[in-house]
């Protein structure tokens, strides 16, 4: 049998952002162009807004 070739693994391979604990994300339509976008708060009260384009 032979040895099987592994690589190194990715640490990020979707390029994901780290929101921080207990995430909450809620998506509405905030800039009128007909899709959702995402706000995403956190334990330390920290919010971001991600646009969906």
């Amino acid at each position: 049998m032979a040895d099987p070739n592994f690589i190194a693994p990715i640490t990020n391979p979707f390029g994901l952002t780290d929101v921080g604990f207990y995430a909450a994300p809620t998506f509405a339509d905030i800039d009128g162009d007909g899709d959702l976008d995402a706000f995403v708060g956190n334990l330390d009260g920290n919010t971001q807004f991600y646009r969906n384009t």
